[in-house]
């Protein structure tokens, strides 16, 4: 360590270093301190500054490390891109740059990162993550992409990452590597089946359960079918619920409203009694009803 002695001139001073002085100090950072006397020998506070030494001033690019070069991210979750870039010196000041993201993916940084994005004529965006002054010749890490995906696909990203050194002088890129990003589709609820609705509004049978049933007159099959009974019509008492009393319903109905050619309602299909069996009910609908 070199003490340097100097006398105050109007609250100012200043040292002179011979160019050997200086040229003898290595790369590195070094702290500068001061310290003011009166005539009486009183002494102020130490007061100190940082000074970084760099005669190289030559193209220094920063290492580029990324923990996992395919990812997987679910919709509306994020991961962490494990991208790390790692400067040469200490006043090495690095960026990244991510190309090729979608706009259903967004990435952000630690704070005090700056982050900015541009639109590309392809629909995808290029990302630049850009540490502060303040953090200058420590790596660039801890970047995270969370994804926004609603689709149904399996949509697979190619990200491209390069890491900068943005400092006078040295500026330089390090070799860009890929990262792919698959989302997922969103995850659906399982269960029964909802029904289908065609193009005449009306909304197809329910299917209540996915498993193969055993159709038996002690097992009939169970088809939810829609009502279309007029508003407040009550259903008479002692109608059975199966299937075949309410695809009779239904065929009442289609006659009814005027299908049959005979009198008004000579051909309505009576309705099935409650104590009928299911091969009664089949029988039933097979034959004129008066």
């Amino acid at each position: 360590m070199d003490s340097y002695a100097t006398t105050d001139q109007n609250n100012a001073w200043s040292v002179s270093v011979t160019s050997g002085q200086a040229t003898a100090l290595a790369d590195g950072s070094y702290t500068v301190t001061a310290i003011v006397a009166d005539k009486a020998g009183n002494l102020s506070p130490q007061a100190s500054h940082a000074l970084t030494v760099d005669e190289e001033k030559v193209a220094e690019p920063p290492t580029l490390a990324i923990a996992s070069t395919s990812l997987t991210v679910m919709a509306g979750g994020s991961v962490s891109l494990g991208i790390t870039a790692t400067p040469v010196d200490p006043d090495d000041i690095v960026s990244v740059k991510i190309n090729g993201v979608p706009s259903y993916e967004s990435i952000t940084a630690p704070s005090g990162d700056t982050v900015s994005r541009k639109l590309q004529s392809n629909g995808t965006y290029n990302w630049t993550i850009t540490e502060s002054a303040s953090t200058a010749g420590k790596p660039l890490t801890g970047l995270t992409l969370s994804s926004s995906y609603t689709g149904t696909g399996h949509p697979v990203a190619s990200l491209t990452v390069t890491a900068s050194n943005t400092t006078s002088g040295e500026t330089a890129n390090s070799a860009s590597q890929t990262l792919t990003v698959t989302d997922p589709p969103a995850a659906t609820t399982s269960g029964s089946l909802s029904p289908t609705t065609p193009s005449d509004g009306i909304a197809g049978p329910a299917i209540a359960s996915s498993q193969p049933q055993s159709i038996s007159p002690a097992n009939p099959p169970i088809i939810a079918m829609p009502d279309l009974r007029p508003f407040g019509d009550a259903p008479r008492a002692g109608l059975a619920s199966s299937a075949y009393t309410k695809l009779a319903g239904l065929l009442d109905q289609y006659m009814a409203a005027g299908s049959c050619r005979e009198p008004f309602g000579a051909c309505r299909i009576a309705s099935v009694d409650s104590q009928q069996a299911w091969f009664g009910d089949k029988e039933f609908l097979t034959k004129p009803q008066s």
